[in-house]
């Protein structure tokens, strides 16, 4: 009868300390964009995957957090993280201006690469880098895509016209009324089933994660993290 006791009383021990384990696990809040092969899946209901996404789940496995994912455009993303709505965002590359607003993972998670962007319908009209010559690329103002971008330009001659935009989605609708011939963008920036693929890459850059100023209790825990899964697992990154 003893026996019996110690043991349900050990069994209870258990479920409540699973429990409260459970209930004690930090909730963050990621900024979530539906771009290809970096973060997919637009709501909770969809099935999620990429690059992005993978990389948060081995940083939970480590921290033991919960997300709570708010599913926004880019640029959105980065206005909420800078207002702290929300707690983190991948795909940042490293800026004075940005880490005057923002905190920088220590590491880096990825290399962002940059792409000129094409309708995939057009194909077959942009093989190469050379076919571009002369054509009309629309950009993000004031944004380090355009500025690799004219130095990409400049140091290969090609005479591309470079057009700034305010937005992707400006682009995008420049792209469709043939103002422009293609645009330029990160590659996690274009969303999967936009009908956009890339021609040619013009630049790279390392890529980490965005933390809220007022979360230092995150970038504490993130920062270990990704040091222990670039340490434990190589070649993840």
């Amino acid at each position: 009868m003893r026996k019996l006791l110690f043991t349900s009383l050990i069994a209870i021990f258990f479920i409540f300390n699973g429990f409260s384990s459970t209930n004690n696990r930090k909730t963050v809040k990621v900024g979530y964009m539906n771009a290809y092969n970096f973060q997919e899946g637009s709501s909770d209901s969809e099935v999620k995957g990429g690059y992005s996404y993978e990389y948060l789940q081995q940083i939970a496995a480590n921290t033991g957090w919960k997300y709570e994912y708010v599913y926004a455009s880019w640029q959105d993303c980065f206005q909420m993280l800078v207002e702290g709505k929300i707690d983190i965002m991948s795909g940042l590359s490293y800026t004075p201006e940005r880490a005057s607003v923002i905190d920088f993972s220590e590491l880096p998670i990825a290399v962002e690469t940059y792409h000129i962007f094409i309708p995939e319908s057009e194909k077959d009209k942009y093989p190469n880098s050379e076919s571009l010559r002369g054509k009309s690329i629309g950009v993000g103002t004031g944004t380090l895509t355009s500025e690799y971008l004219k130095r990409w330009n400049e140091k290969n001659h090609f005479g591309i016209k470079i057009v700034e935009y305010e937005g992707l989605d400006t682009r995008i609708e420049a792209l469709k009324n043939r103002e422009i011939d293609a645009l330029a963008d990160l590659g996690n920036q274009i969303k999967k089933g936009s009908g956009l693929i890339p021609a040619t890459q013009f630049g790279t850059e390392n890529s980490y994660i965005g933390v809220n100023k007022n979360r230092p209790d995150i970038l504490s825990q993130l920062n270990a993290a990704i040091s222990k899964i670039t340490i434990t697992a190589p070649h993840f990154t």
